[in-house]
């Protein structure tokens, strides 16, 4: 359980890095980093350019149609009396197992579960995943049920964890939000390229009506850092954490907190 989390919470840095190294350089393809040949047709050579590093994003991702797979229950939400979150038309998240809503900033993208998907495949060979953490237990044990996007690479992400699938121990249905966010910083230091500092204490927050708890953190990726900011809960046999970066400027995403709202 701990892995994944760890893992989200690099996953959602590389998105934010991803978009950053973009917008610095207009000229970059818009669906990943990569190093490129250029030809100067001038001199008749040809220079190869590195451009900042960043996560390679599938062409996927930047497609805006609708996801119109059939609803499934996820196996994550095996035992439990969870369902999909919903978007209204104007584009606020209803999540009725969780107990809130959430209103998407204005301006911002918000990603299909087609699209979540492809950021977890393409995440896991960014980050270094590929040996330490199974593609297949992350997709059985975690539902990124709702993720959006502004243009700077500030993101919001939230995921629901099923304990007993991602543990392999029914034990760990006794572990407590504190246990989850105490498990979540013995193991942040291992993320490859990432270094975190600036980790506040825990403390008790609410979002629409439901008590979160809050940690935050400095990640620091070699040329920029990002503020992040985790709100863990515990909901039925589920782990409900939400993730949110700042993009480049590093601006105060607290203000977002606003944006939840209890349920009608």
């Amino acid at each position: 359980m701990k892995r994944i989390l760890a893992f989200t919470a690099s996953l959602m840095l590389c998105l934010s890095s991803f978009t950053a190294c973009s917008d610095e350089d207009e000229s970059s393809e818009t669906d990943g980093i990569a190093s490129v040949s250029a030809e100067n047709t001038s001199e008749g050579t040809s220079e190869e350019t590195t451009e900042p590093k960043g996560i390679k994003l599938p062409k996927s991702m930047d497609d805006t149609e609708e996801n119109t797979e059939e609803e499934t229950q996820p196996n994550a939400a095996k035992g439990t009396s969870f369902t999909h979150g919903t978007i209204d038309s104007d584009n606020v998240y209803t999540s009725e197992f969780a107990g809130f809503r959430f209103r998407t900033p204005d301006g911002w993208t918000l990603l299909t579960r087609k699209q979540l998907l492809a950021m977890m495949d393409a995440g896991l060979e960014y980050t270094g995943n590929e040996d330490s953490l199974d593609e297949e237990l992350l997709e059985q044990a975690a539902i990124f049920d709702y993720s959006a996007r502004d243009e700077s690479g500030a993101n919001i992400t939230m995921v629901f964890e099923n304990l007993e699938i991602s543990t392999g121990s029914k034990l760990a249905n006794t572990l407590t939000a504190k246990d989850y966010l105490e498990a979540l910083m013995s193991q942040l230091n291992s993320v490859q390229n990432i270094k975190y500092s600036n980790i506040s204490e825990t403390d008790e927050v609410e979002l629409g009506g439901q008590t979160f708890l809050r940690r935050s953190f400095t990640a620091d990726y070699g040329t920029y850092k990002v503020n992040q900011y985790y709100y863990v809960r515990k909901v039925e046999g589920l782990m409900m954490y939400i993730i949110v970066t700042s993009g480049k400027d590093r601006e105060d995403m607290t203000v977002y907190e606003a944006n939840f709202l209890p349920l009608d």
